[in-house]
């Protein structure tokens, strides 16, 4: 029964009986998919398959500029927009120059805008600098407190003082009261720490 199916010609997935392996040449496979491809000649896959490869054109230098200048004159067939579009044309428009400003100068750094989202990193630096300062060299106090009332009058910077500062018991008590305000640097805790400096030196030197 399984030689009659060999002879009838089905795959060998639908066989029964597997083909043993023996040495030798290979026989060939008349139900194979490469045999039958090759024998039917009316297939249009082997056309395919066996088609020769499309001879390449040459042009002529001269056919190479006519199609230059076609491609060049016919902005349909443009595969990238050029430089003679509306958009690069409107860059070539005349426009009259800006009336000069009639005191021209540089602008005053306290008429610049500045970057406001960095004060709160400049504060933190700021508070880091005083502190470890004073850490350093406590007699230093007095020096600080003048270099800042001297920087804050040049840049009018006006430091509003708190009462409760007056309350300050000692110099521990002020550097306590420093870093905790160093703990949340913003320009809103810029006017407590210098307002414990002054207080504090007010306490320490008095005013005549």
């Amino acid at each position: 029964m399984a030689e009659d199916q060999d002879k009838q010609g089905l795959p060998w997935l639908l066989r029964r009986v597997v083909a043993e392996n023996r040495p030798g040449a290979a026989r060939l496979d008349q139900s194979g998919a490469m045999y039958r491809l090759y024998t039917n000649t009316r297939n249009p896959f082997l056309k395919r398959a066996i088609a020769p490869a499309a001879s390449k054109l040459e042009r002529s230098p001269q056919e190479l500029a006519g199609l230059f200048h076609f491609l060049r004159a016919e902005p349909l067939y443009r595969v990238a927009p050029g430089n003679e579009t509306p958009a690069h044309l409107r860059r070539t428009l005349e426009h009259p120059a800006p009336v000069a400003p009639p005191h021209p100068r540089f602008q005053a750094p306290p008429n610049l805008p500045g970057d406001l989202a960095k004060l709160p990193w400049l504060v933190d630096e700021f508070f880091r600098a005083i502190i470890a300062r004073l850490r350093a060299d406590p007699g230093e106090f007095d020096a600080v407190v003048s270099e800042l009332v001297a920087l804050f009058r040049q840049h009018d910077i006006k430091i509003r003082l708190y009462e409760a500062y007056y309350a300050l018991q000692d110099w521990d008590d002020l550097l306590q009261t420093l870093e905790e305000i160093a703990h949340y640097p913003a320009v809103e805790t810029f006017d407590l720490f210098c307002s414990a400096l002054f207080a504090y030196h007010d306490l320490v030197y008095p005013p005549p």
